[in-house]
């Protein structure tokens, strides 16, 4: 089934407009198959649901909805262990978004796969296990141009997963 990647609606979202824009989901997947439409819609773990207590929230009251985990967002912004995470998301997760960043004085800041602290060697083995499902390297440089170019970021996440 392909899918069409949607955002939750930001960080203010509070557990029962997030659990309302949900239901707008399975809605849509009611209307994808009285229509016989070919895409269905995945939310991207970003803002709101980056939140482990909200996400957790989510696939309790909302087990059809699939979800496009961006491993990243719910460690460095939910402060979650992926591993945990993921055994409590699996069933719901049709893509994954990866990325790594390294702790500095200043804050945090995203680098090359495998020259940060995102704990890929533990989860993929987690993943693989799953069974076949996408893994995308999510290189932002659009919005952090001191990121070095995409082929750097290519050829490093070769040896990172």
């Amino acid at each position: 089934m392909p899918y069409l990647r949607i955002f939750d609606g930001g960080e203010s979202l509070s557990g029962a407009d997030y659990i309302q824009a949900g239901e707008r989901l399975v809605q849509w997947q009611a209307d994808r198959q009285r229509r016989g439409l070919a895409v269905d819609l995945m939310i991207e773990t970003h803002d709101a649901p980056a939140q482990p207590a909200q996400l957790a929230e989510f696939v309790t009251r909302l087990p059809a909805a699939a979800i496009l985990w961006d491993a990243h967002h719910t460690r460095a912004k939910g402060g979650a262990d992926p591993m945990a995470t993921w055994r409590s998301i699996a069933p719901h997760v049709v893509h994954v978004h990866v990325k790594d960043s390294a702790l500095r004085a200043d804050g945090r800041h995203y680098v090359l796969p495998g020259q940060g602290d995102f704990p890929m060697a533990t989860l993929l083995p987690l993943l693989e296990a799953a069974g076949p499902i996408p893994i995308s390297l999510e290189w932002e440089r659009h919005w952090h141009n001191e990121l070095p170019p995409l082929d750097q970021a290519l050829r490093a996440a070769r040896s990172w997963w």
